[in-house]
């Protein structure tokens, strides 16, 4: 009867033993799993800084686009050429254009030579 518990026992010694064998793989594993979570989430909010920084410079550069826009049409306006509007894919037309898109020029091949 002693040989049963023993061997019982060692059987039980056994599974304890790869039990815990188990649990500290799955701990180094869930580490192994925080350490790459947290790396993309910090690649993430990298990401959304980089995209705020061009929506910025995209706002920018459409506000310089007009700001030249305007200035071109007011230079032209000034020798006499006439400016046409242009509708823009929104249906709003004129420099209020949510897309970007202002005025458009009705010119003449040598007026894009002048000096502006």
């Amino acid at each position: 009867m002693n040989i049963k518990l023993i061997e019982k026992l060692r059987a039980i010694e056994k599974v304890n033993g790869d039990c815990a064998r188990d649990l500290f793989a799955s701990q180094v594993h869930a580490r192994e799993l925080d350490e790459k979570n947290e790396l993309l989430n910090k690649g993430c909010d990298d990401l959304k800084r980089k995209f705020i920084i061009l929506q910025d410079e995209m706002r920018e550069c459409v506000e310089n686009k007009m700001l030249m826009e305007s200035k071109v049409i007011s230079k032209l306006g000034s020798h006499g050429f006439k400016s046409r509007e242009r509708h823009c894919e929104g249906g709003i037309v004129g420099p209020e254009c949510p897309y970007g898109f202002g005025y458009t020029m009705s010119l003449p091949a040598t007026a894009l030579k002048t000096d502006l």
